[in-house]
């Protein structure tokens, strides 16, 4: 029964306009022929998705939609988008889209990575171990530590190449960061991997393009992108920190907004944002905007790269 309410309740608000406010999360506008994570979102679906979304619902800063849900009145039927990782592709694809429209958004920089042409090292993963076929030899970066050499190895032997991928991927996120690109590298050898495909992130002065105009805003999303609840509280710090200096050092103005690296947090990692002056972060957890006491893990929906149509039949039942 309590299920059954729960579907009637969205059924009214979608049929009477009510949705509750939600987030969307993105994080690359581009055609990318190797995919796993389903990170990119074509630049023709995503005109089609932002032309949707102004029929369907109302987009509005996420400042702002934060800021009613913290004043105790969220405002039905409002959307926030938002893009992690501050690829040059949403500079150069989604601002046009979305200037456009008047629609607003927010773009969370990783600040290590300001200027990289290579992209991460999960781009550079997804490429060796799913676009080479079957690796020479087992790819176990020496770096990793022995249970998770021992899943790799599993997968290796299954065949299966999206399992071992998966597998290198959830071994080399725990890595420092000083240690992934060289783990990664290893990986790349053992698949005979040399070309390095470019996948570039903004810079400094694409940064400050990106925000003109004052329609784009920036948020913090850490200096390397590590999973924080594997750091140290003093490493979280420095990451969270780091990553917040940096960027207004960059864009000249305040940084009240973080994003946990793949979502993940703990209560540290809460501590510190508050701690270090952020007024919200945002995870990756499904839900609506409208509890206050969750203002340091607000929830987000991922959007694929979905057609106009799909993206918005369900974007009006997201609740």
């Amino acid at each position: 029964m309590p299920q059954l309410r729960r579907k009637l309740k969205r059924l009214a608000r979608g049929l009477l306009g009510r949705a509750d406010p939600v987030i969307l999360m993105y994080h690359r506008v581009a055609d990318v022929a190797i995919d796993p994570w389903g990170l990119a979102v074509s630049p023709e679906n995503f005109a089609a998705q932002m032309q949707a979304l102004k029929r369907v619902r109302k987009p509005v800063p996420l400042d702002f939609m934060v800021g009613e849900m913290l004043a105790g009145r969220p405002t039905a039927g409002t959307v926030a988008i938002t893009f992690d990782d501050a690829y040059l592709d949403v500079l150069r694809n989604a601002k046009p889209v979305l200037k456009a429209l008047d629609i607003p958004a927010t773009v969370f920089v990783v600040t290590g990575h300001l200027g990289r042409k290579t992209g991460f090292w999960w781009d550079r993963l997804a490429e060796a171990a799913l676009g080479n076929g079957r690796p020479r030899t087992t790819p176990l970066p020496s770096l990793l530590i022995e249970n998770k050499r021992r899943e790799i190895e599993i997968a290796f032997k299954s065949a299966d190449a999206e399992a071992l991928h998966l597998a290198l991927w959830h071994a080399i996120r725990l890595l420092q960061p000083e240690q992934r690109d060289a783990a990664v590298e290893e990986v790349a050898a053992a698949f005979g991997a040399v070309e390095i495909i470019e996948t570039p992130i903004m810079t400094h002065d694409e940064i400050r393009e990106l925000i003109d105009g004052g329609l784009i805003s920036v948020g913090a999303h850490s200096v390397s992108h590590p999973s924080l609840p594997s750091l140290s509280i003093a490493e979280q710090r420095a990451e969270i920190g780091g990553s917040k200096e940096e960027l207004e050092a960059i864009v000249g103005q305040p940084v009240p907004r973080l994003a946990y690296p793949f979502g993940d947090y703990d209560s540290h990692s809460e501590a510190a944002a508050r701690d270090l002056g952020f007024e919200y972060a945002v995870s990756v957890e499904t839900g609506v905007v409208t509890d206050p006491a969750a203002r340091f893990r607000l929830p987000r929906h991922d959007i694929k790269n979905w057609t106009g149509r799909e993206f918005a039949k369900r974007l009006r039942w997201l609740n």
